[in-house]
This record gives C-alpha cells, sequence and structure tokens, in this order.
C-alpha cells in the first residue's frame, strides 16, 4: 500500500475527483493498516507544497479525518497527525476555521500537558498558526492554553543553556529539544499579548513571564532564534507598562546592545528587526534612554557593523529605524539633561 501512495497510483486512479482519494486515505487512517503506512499518510500531507491553491475537498475531508486520528492514536501517530495539521492551516483560515469548529482547543491543551516532547513541538506550532486570529486566541484562552503554556514557559525556561564556568546560578544543560519548545512558546505567548486584556494578565496573573523571558534571552545562544523569539514576546508583553518597559531595559539593554553590534554573530534578520523594535520602545521613556546610553547605544547603532551589515537591507525600513531610533533616544536625553549627548 505504502508503494501505491509513493507511485501516486491511487491519486491518478481518482483522476479529477479527488474527492474519493481522500476519502480512502481518510478511510485509512481508521483502519487498522499498521502504524507505518498511518504515519506515511500524514507524511504525505506535511510534504505537499503549501503555496499552492487551496483544495477545498481536501479540507473537508481529510481535516476532520485527521483530527479523529489524532484523538484515538497514541503519542507517537499523534505528533505525525498532528505535524500534517500544522501543514495544512500554514496560511490557509478555511483549516483554521475547521480545525476551531471541531474542537482542537481542548485537545490541543490536552496534548501540550502530555510528557511528549515531540507532541509538545508540534502541537504548539500548531498553536503559533492559530493565535494568529484574535477569536481564535479568545477560544483557545478560554479552554486553558494560554496557562497551560505559561506552565511550559516557567517549568523549562532554565533549560535553553549551559551556565557560564563562573556562574552560580543553578541552570540545567542545554537541552535541543526544550530549546525549539521554547521558541514555539515564545512565538504564542507573543502572540496572545496582542491583545490588551492578556497583556494585562501577563502582569495580574502570570507574573513570572517577563523575568522567564529575560532568563531565556541571556542564556540562549546570542542572536539566535530563541533569543529573536524571545525579544518577541518580551516587546509583546511589556507593550503597555513603563514600570516593566524600565525593569526589561534595565535588565537586558546592555547585553542586547552586545549581541546587535558584535560582527562576530550571525545576527539574522529576524533578531535585527526585532532588536529594533524593542529599542525603539524604550526609547519612548527617559530612564530607558539614560541605560541605553550607558551602554552605549549611539556607539552600536551608528557604527558600520550594524548599519552596513547585509541583513540591514532585509529589514523593513531598516536603516531608517536605526536612524529614527538614534534621534528618539537623543531626543529623550536632551529633554531629560538639557543638552545633547556625546
Amino acid at each position: 500500500m505504502i508503494a501505491m501512495l509513493n507511485t501516486s497510483y491511487l491519486r491518478k486512479k481518482s483522476g479529477r475527483n479527488m474527492t474519493n482519494y481522500y476519502l480512502i486515505l481518510s478511510n485509512l487512517l481508521r483502519m487498522d493498516v499498521g502504524v507505518l503506512l498511518k504515519a506515511h499518510i500524514c507524511r504525505t500531507f506535511m510534504e505537499q507544497d503549501h503555496q499552492q491553491e487551496p483544495d477545498e475537498e481536501l479540507n473537508a475531508t481529510m481535516v476532520p479525518a485527521i483530527m479523529e486520528f489524532v484523538r484515538n492514536s497514541g503519542t507517537f501517530l499523534a505528533t505525525y497527525g498532528v505535524a500534517a495539521l500544522v501543514h495544512l492551516s500554514n496560511k490557509n483560515t478555511t483549516v483554521k476555521n475547521l480545525l476551531m469548529q471541531n474542537g482542537i482547543a481542548q485537545m490541543s491543551v490536552d496534548q501540550v500537558q502530555t510528557k511528549d516532547d515531540d507532541l509538545i513541538y508540534y502541537t504548539l506550532m500548531l498553536m503559533v498558526n492559530l493565535t494568529k486570529l484574535p477569536r481564535n486566541r479568545r477560544v483557545l484562552s478560554d479552554k486553558g492554553l494560554l496557562l497551560a503554556v505559561y506552565d511550559i514557559l516557567t517549568s523549562s525556561y532554565h533549560q535553553c543553556g549551559a551556565p557560564k564556568k563562573d556562574s552560580k546560578v543553578n541552570v540545567m544543560p542545554a537541552n535541543p529539544q526544550k530549546e525549539k519548545i521554547l521558541t514555539q512558546v515564545c512565538i504564542v505567548l507573543g502572540q496572545f499579548a496582542n491583545d490588551d486584556e492578556t497583556r494585562q494578565a501577563f502582569l495580574d496573573t502570570y507574573t513570572h513571564a517577563t523575568k522567564c523571558l529575560l532568563s531565556i534571552f541571556h542564556n540562549s545562544t546570542p542572536a539566535g532564534a530563541l533569543a529573536s523569539k524571545a525579544i518577541f514576546a518580551l516587546k509583546q508583553i511589556i507593550a503597555s507598562s513603563a514600570e516593566q518597559k524600565v525593569f526589561t531595559c534595565g535588565f537586558m539593554a546592555g547585553r542586547l546592545l552586545e549581541d546587535l553590534g558584535n560582527p562576530a554573530l550571525e545576527r539574522s534578520p529576524e533578531f535585527i528587526y526585532q532588536s529594533i523594535l524593542l529599542l525603539q520602545m524604550f526609547a519612548t521613556l527617559p530612564a530607558c534612554c539614560e541605560k541605553m546610553d550607558s551602554c552605549k547605544v549611539f556607539t552600536v547603532i551608528g557604527t558600520d557593523a550594524l548599519a552596513m551589515h547585509p541583513n540591514i537591507s532585509k529589514v523593513d525600513d531598516g536603516q531608517v529605524r536605526l536612524k529614527t531610533l538614534a534621534e528618539d533616544i537623543e531626543n529623550q536625553l536632551y529633554r531629560q539633561r538639557g543638552y545633547h549627548s556625546t
């Protein structure tokens, strides 16, 4: 049967009526046909070109079938099923709506509370797709997803990097799988924080989020993917609180500027972009500008090492953002001190 799927025999036999083909696959997922075949069917959808035109027959037939398959499978096959849903829901509002209508919210809460890292990882990737829509965020939060993701953050934030030799902090050795999970956690939390009510909840209820994210930023690979997403989440969470901005700036401005201006680091477009956005947020407050000035912000953002970095051109209005940031900080310091910084 796997050979028949590999050669597209069933697809070709179905002709233009793909509904029959998808019905066969959905029935195979429900039958006792073995683990390998079911995993192969899921991989079929994981490998499809998501840039192609939306397939309504595929959506209507396979999305409910895969969800049923995930519910009724053990963690190994459920992981394959969720990975297929991640791919199908990418940039596809129809699939996202189908998932929400078929109870993905409660199912996802249950899955992120398992002990299986692979299942948690792909479930969080699916949540990244779904939490881009405000109405989905409300439903998912009401089902307890925000609390469940917060629990992952507070229980595993310390597993993103090994401690320095002279560190007295008891940090666990780096766990690559946990780092992948934490990267998705940061994205999900950051997207939840698009809503005013949730941002306030981070101040009132999920009070350890900021400190955990700061720890992730400091202990993860400098300018790496996890650090970039931690910056994104922090920016989102502290957006409405001057107190949190000052606190966050005090703990990370020095390291952020050091990494941003370090020519030895790769500094991806994502890292540069998120760093500039956070610095722009800090620049709205005099206390933060004083802190950034003490950390030589003008040296960093004014050097050719950053301004001429090839990835700056990949950041929307990168050069303009750097110039505006310098002007904003300069103006804040002038109003605060009465003279221009040097």
